[in-house]
């Protein structure tokens, strides 16, 4: 996904490498709306491939500074193609109906 107007192609630099991996990783790693649409990636998820990959210190701040960055756009990206079709937490009026065992709401 380029910004409007940007006629140059994206070129990846070695240090993209990480983020990319590490995206393909922890992509599912995240909410799923039971009437669709998608969160961000968990702050555990990311903070235990951070471990598992020993980044530490100012590298662990700057990876999920990243890793966040990453998301955003695509979440963004997701949005922009319809992927989030359910209506937005809170959307619903009123308290969903109970229905106990055997009986029709």
């Amino acid at each position: 996904m380029q910004p409007e107007g940007d006629d140059e192609e994206f070129e990846p630099e070695l240090w993209h490498e990480l983020y990319f991996r590490a995206f393909d990783a922890l992509q599912y790693d995240r909410f799923y709306g039971a009437f669709g649409g998608e969160g961000p990636i968990s702050y555990l998820a990311l903070s235990q491939y951070a471990r598992d990959h020993q980044i530490h210190g100012d590298d662990l701040r700057h990876f999920h500074l990243f890793m966040n960055a990453v998301d955003g756009e695509w979440l963004k990206l997701q949005v922009s193609i319809g992927i989030e079709t359910g209506p937005p937490i809170g959307s619903q009026k009123g308290p969903l109906p109970l229905v106990a065992s055997g009986q029709r709401a």
